[in-house]
């Protein structure tokens, strides 16, 4: 029976800093000359967004594929440099990183779960 149903999308329950997602800001602000940290991940954020609700249904993606078209349509439009499947495999780390984070946490509260969204994306990838 499950006892809960958690769906952390985009790190809601999740300390959303790690040494990955830095490392990941680091490089692409040094990738996009005339960007700064701010404008990169607001646009980001939106493209994925739309992204989302595109590929949330018969033209299913998994969430690591979105994630890899938001940074192709970052660099197309702001004109990031760099390769957007190594900017995508190092948002996945901090993504596999915190999910055990949370994982754990539910553990020790002792609740059966059934978990929606990064956990698909760890799976599917």
């Amino acid at each position: 029976m499950i006892k809960a149903v958690l769906i952390d999308h985009m790190g809601t329950l999740v300390y959303e800093q790690s040494e990955y997602l830095e490392k990941l800001m680091s490089e692409c602000v040094k990738n996009c000359p005339d960007c700064d940290s701010q404008t990169i991940t607001k646009y980001w954020f939106t493209k994925h967004d739309e992204l989302l609700k595109k590929y949330n249904g018969e033209n299913y993606k998994t969430e690591y594929q979105i994630a890899c078209e938001a940074f192709e349509c970052t660099k197309a439009e702001l004109g990031l440099l760099g390769d957007s499947q190594h900017y995508t495999d190092m948002l996945a780390e901090h993504w596999k990183t915190h999910l055990h984070l949370m994982m754990l946490m539910i553990s020790l509260l002792n609740v059966n779960y059934q978990f929606i969204s990064s956990l698909t994306m760890i799976q599917n990838m």
